[in-house]
């Protein structure tokens, strides 16, 4: 405890030492301008068609732009707010939103032009608004942080103005003396008309873009930067990745990359006022959302086509992702709920004495541990470009069962190579094993199956673009539980705890670092699941005492690692480095309140979702009471009955130290349950013998009721 107290003066003084810390420049540029147009996309941009914007987005740094802001599908007016305030925002509460209705309840508010300017009377109370949720964003951020800021057109106004709603300098649409008002104010803003939806108007609209974007070229100031990005979507229905261009010093041909998303080319809305900021010289303090862009990064195709190619298919992709999910996961659970049931219900009537078809039990048991594959499945699946099918559907079936198909023949033969004896116990650890060697892999070699997975996430949404996501983590983590569970249980104590510890040290360096799974949650979730696991396989009783040391061990190394992240620099952060930023300069608890609203929303977003909650806590309830079917796989299989405390100590912990919220226990149940059954239907396994193949029975016991709770 002392160490921890230490650790405590250490970041209020140098919080009180350091306070907010700004994120300074990269270049000193006198102008910068962006032109917004909502609705744009990169299947619009082609030479032929729009030939300035291509050949700017030919010669300059490019990416494909998540225009998230806090409403789920983005209007043009959350667009431009969210431009000019840094951070998600929004134009009217997300929860009063009337997602039927379109944009057409969300319009751009009034401009009253008073020249040379113009004032948004809406302001003031957008900005009271915003206030009050989750994202705390503060429109008219841009404004303050500059001399002034031009606008042109309604939509750039929202963006250009201050909290008050003024805006210094206003033209309804692009002047005459263009290069002349260009110059009044280092930054400026322009709106192009919104992209209609219709094919067949659209041409025209893309054609005057273009022209505009011709005109700003032409009229661009000298040490200029010019932005082009898609501000919004073009109805409320569906969200799309957009366009973002840039050229000038520092942006020629290459990739665009943000410390806001940390891959590739990955950008967000939230970071084009950071951007200006940085372009122009000036330093902002990290509390907002965004982050400045750094251009020509490695790795983009030397064809303008090619490039095309490849930002449409990231946003081709995260669509299809988010059109599978349902479809897949009403599939998947009917299948889980039918072999489930079935197991179930073909265990409770053999332990009544009564008449099982031997095969049938067998044939199930392989369905459950098939099941127990499936969350690792779906992460291999993204191997194959099933999002550029004909049918994407079937296509992510197909990869799904294919992966399902291979991880439970590597399973089975594993199983069947260790002999009756210590079947389950190396079937148990070799699907374990499979799980945590394929997260090692991808997290080490950058996480390309994370993003648009079923169980991972999804650019449109934003939440994470690297690392582990909480869906992710859920499937690593119930998987490297067993894993230590099923090889230490039957050892000698401290053998057991040193096993327990090996495992654990690996995984939570691979969840815990700042370049690797930068799972924060994770941290305060997996220390104290670890020391749970290791009292019960070293039959040491568990009291509250003990289990408030735990708790605070992950707080204290996740405390530690975030300092450590917060002393890089700035673009290199995670979400470690971040949160330590947050508590130097005290907007912690808005970063708290966010996290804690998330997982609110997430369980009652619907009553799927409560019932899900109910179900894990049925499953919580079923481990610590267990009825006589489990009871009596404890008594067959040692490993078990902790096994299962500690997934239950995951899912307990995980849904409060996670915004995943009840998704945590929940994916946790997709891999134990199936599992759990597939080990009740195996009645060979040796209750005392430890793990060595070839050997006889020789080791300590351990009865169910042989762990102190």
């Amino acid at each position: 405890m002392k160490l921890v107290r230490v650790i405590v003066v250490i970041f209020v003084c140098a919080g009180s030492l350091i306070g907010s810390t700004p994120v300074m420049a990269h270049t000193n540029l006198e102008h910068v301008v962006v032109v917004g147009v909502p609705g744009l996309r990169w299947t619009d941009v082609s030479p032929s068609e729009t030939p300035t914007l291509a050949a700017l987005a030919d010669h300059g740094s490019v990416g494909t732009l998540s225009v998230r802001s806090a409403p789920a599908v983005t209007c043009p007016a959350e667009g431009w707010l969210t431009m000019g305030a840094g951070t998600y925002a929004a134009i009217k509460n997300p929860d009063q939103i009337n997602a039927q209705a379109g944009c057409s309840e969300r319009p751009l508010p009034k401009v009253e032009i008073r020249a040379p300017g113009a004032h948004v009377p809406a302001m003031p109370g957008i900005v009271s608004l915003n206030e009050n949720l989750r994202f705390g964003a503060k429109p008219g951020w841009l404004s303050a942080s500059l001399p002034c800021v031009s606008a042109i057109g309604s939509g750039a106004a929202l963006a250009a103005a201050s909290s008050s709603g003024d805006v210094r300098q206003y033209a309804p649409a692009f002047p005459t003396d263009s290069s002349e008002f260009l110059r009044r104010c280092p930054a400026t803003i322009v709106a192009a008309q919104p992209l209609p939806s219709d094919a067949g108007t659209r041409v025209a609209a893309l054609r005057a873009m273009d022209s505009v974007i011709k005109q700003v070229q032409a009229a661009l100031p000298m040490r200029s930067a010019l932005m082009v990005v898609g501000v919004s979507e073009d109805n409320a229905t569906q969200s799309r990745l957009h366009p973002a261009v840039i050229t000038g010093p520092g942006f020629g041909k290459g990739w665009l990359r943000s410390p806001s998303s940390r891959r590739v080319p990955y950008v967000q809305l939230s970071d084009v006022a950071p951007t200006v900021l940085a372009e122009l010289g000036q330093s902002f303090p990290d509390t907002v959302a965004g982050r400045p862009m750094e251009g020509e990064q490695h790795g983009r195709p030397s064809s303008l086509s090619d490039t095309l190619d490849e930002l449409i298919a990231t946003d081709n992709q995260a669509v299809q992702q988010h059109m599978v999910i349902p479809i897949f996961f009403i599939g998947y659970g009917i299948i889980f709920a039918f072999v489930i049931v079935s197991l179930g219900a073909l265990l409770r009537r053999q332990e009544r004495d009564k008449h099982v078809r031997e095969k049938t039990l067998l044939a199930l048991r392989g369905a459950a541990l098939g099941l127990a594959t499936v969350p690792t499945a779906t992460f291999l699946a993204n191997l194959m470009p099933w999002w550029s099918a004909k049918s994407p559907e079937l296509a992510i079936y197909g990869a799904v069962a294919l992966f399902v198909a291979v991880s439970l023949a590597i399973v089975s033969m594993a199983g069947y190579f260790a002999g009756a004896k210590h079947r389950m116990r190396v079937e148990v650890c070799t699907l374990s094993a499979i799980t945590l060697g394929v997260f090692l892999v991808d997290v080490l070699t950058g996480g390309g199956l994370q993003i648009d997975t079923l169980l991972g996430y999804n650019p449109l949404v934003a939440g994470r673009f690297v690392g582990l996501g909480g869906i992710a983590f859920s499937v690593l983590a119930s998987a490297v539980v067993l894993l230590a569970a099923f090889l230490a249980v039957g050892r000698p104590r401290w053998a057991a705890v040193a096993i327990v510890a090996g495992v654990a040290a690996p995984v939570l360096w691979l969840v815990g670092s700042p370049s690797g799974g930068a799972k924060f949650g994770g941290v305060l979730t997996l220390v104290p699941t670890f020391v749970v696991l290791g009292l019960l396989v070293a039959k040491t009783a568990i009291n509250w005492r003990r289990l408030l040391l735990a708790v605070s061990a992950g707080f204290l190394l996740a405390g530690v690692i975030s300092w450590a992240d917060y002393l890089r620099p700035a673009n290199e952060r995670s979400h470690f480095g971040r949160f330590a930023g947050s508590v130097l300069n005290g907007t912690a608890f808005n970063t708290i309140d966010r996290k804690i609203r998330t997982n609110i929303d997430l369980l009652l977003m619907g009553p799927h979702t409560v019932l899900a909650f109910l179900l894990v806590v049925v499953l919580v309830v079923l481990v610590f009471r267990p009825p006589s079917v489990l009871v009596g796989a404890f008594k067959r299989h040692e490993a078990l009955r902790p096994a299962l405390l500690a997934e239950a100590t995951l899912g307990i912990i995980g849904f409060t130290t996670n915004d995943s919220g009840v998704a945590v226990p929940l994916v946790v149940s997709l891999t134990v349950v199936p599992l759990t059954l597939a080990i009740c239907a195996t009645k060979n396994d040796s209750p005392s013998a430890p793990w060595r193949l070839g050997q006889g029975d020789h080791g300590q016991t351990d009865s169910a009721s042989g762990h102190a709770v």
